[in-house]
């Protein structure tokens, strides 16, 4: 969980939900938090309910792939009541058209709490992945849109963030993390080669012998 909590600057939780779930001894109160995990396992979802322990969460992640009639309907309802959670975790959202952006966050608005949040975590496909890694992802791309013509291949996060005002949310932050490589530069150690040869070669001239 080390990169998961690098990856929202040393928190679990990032948003200003995670001061409201301290806990407060003596307090009964409990405040209902719901997951929406991309990546389908149950990992994340219990760490974060470890950690933040005066929170219930329930967790509506993905462990298989929904069908094809789901992935493009706007118009499925989440199983909860309206106004029943006080936060809404959406981390890692998988490709999916649009309108399916727009149905999960429509839904997350109606079932969340007046002045509740949501939090997204989202990683862009492409990141900082270098031109080989690049290339793969330009062909994984193709072949998904061979398949799924409608599904979004662009930036999740120019796709999600103005959806976030359409169904209503508002004071909207965001935050973008760059994640680094490590590579070997080839072209900087070919100089220093160069520059140690070219010193090595002035401190010792050429022998008259």
């Amino acid at each position: 969980m080390t990169v998961s909590k690098w990856l929202t600057f040393g928190h679990v939780l990032f948003s200003d939900v995670r001061h409201e779930l301290v806990p407060v001894e003596g307090s009964l109160k409990r405040y209902p938090v719901l997951v929406i995990y991309g990546l389908g396992n149950d990992d994340w979802p219990f760490y974060t309910a470890e950690t933040y322990q005066a929170a219930t969460f329930f967790n509506m992640s993905p462990r298989i792939p929904p069908p094809e009639e789901l992935k493009s309907s706007s118009s499925n309802k989440f199983p909860f009541a309206p106004q029943s959670f006080t936060t809404v975790v959406y981390r890692f959202p998988v490709a999916r058209p649009e309108t399916y952006y727009s149905g999960i966050l429509t839904e997350a608005r109606l079932i969340l709490k007046t002045g509740g949040f949501i939090e997204l975590s989202i990683l862009d496909v492409d990141l900082n992945i270098g031109n080989w890694n690049r290339r793969t992802v330009r062909r994984l791309k193709g072949r998904t849109n061979e398949k799924s013509p409608d599904t979004s291949l662009g930036s999740t996060v120019d796709l999600i963030a103005p959806l976030l005002g359409k169904v209503g949310f508002t004071t909207i932050k965001a935050a973008r993390m760059g994640v680094s490589i490590a590579s070997s530069v080839t072209r900087s150690d070919s100089k220093a080669d160069k520059g140690k040869a070219a010193a090595e070669k002035k401190n010792n001239p050429p022998s008259l012998s």
